[in-house]
């Protein structure tokens, strides 16, 4: 049976400090991704209106590079957010397939149903037979 090592223990605990990291960064470059492509555009704008001035189109330029790598930086910290499992969801990954494939919970289960059973039977209340009711209109020997 595998055993959970001490590294493995530790990468668990510290799954939702990963993703909280994550997210943290992703909101990071999501605000500046926004600012930078507002300045962007702000810069493509001015750089069109003044054609001849080749400082404001190196400008627009940069800003326009800029905002491409903030969105590519903030989609790689958002995959990174999507595809880290948090410390519970860990925890599931490593539980659950050992205990499914655990022989000794495969036979407990037989067991616990079979005495479920067993004990629902003895539960369950006699019934008296039923009587028939009388018809209406005749009459009943006494």
């Amino acid at each position: 049976m595998n055993v959970v090592t001490p590294c493995q223990m530790y990468w668990l605990t510290r799954c939702d400090g990963i993703c909280d990291l994550a997210h943290t960064m992703f909101m990071l470059f999501l605000i500046l991704f926004t600012v930078t492509a507002l300045f962007a555009t702000v810069g493509t704008v001015v750089s069109f209106s003044e054609p001849d001035d080749e400082q404001v189109y190196k400008t627009a330029n940069l800003l326009r590079m800029a905002t491409f790598a903030l969105a590519l930086c903030a989609v790689f910290f958002g995959a990174v957010k999507a595809f880290v499992p948090t410390t519970r969801e860990m925890a599931a990954i490593l539980v659950v397939p050992r205990v499914a494939n655990s022989k000794t919970v495969e036979d407990l289960g037989r067991d616990v149903v079979n005495l479920a059973r067993d004990w629902m039977q003895e539960l369950r209340p006699e019934r008296p037979p039923m009587s028939v009711p009388a018809e209406k209109g005749t009459a009943t020997p006494k």
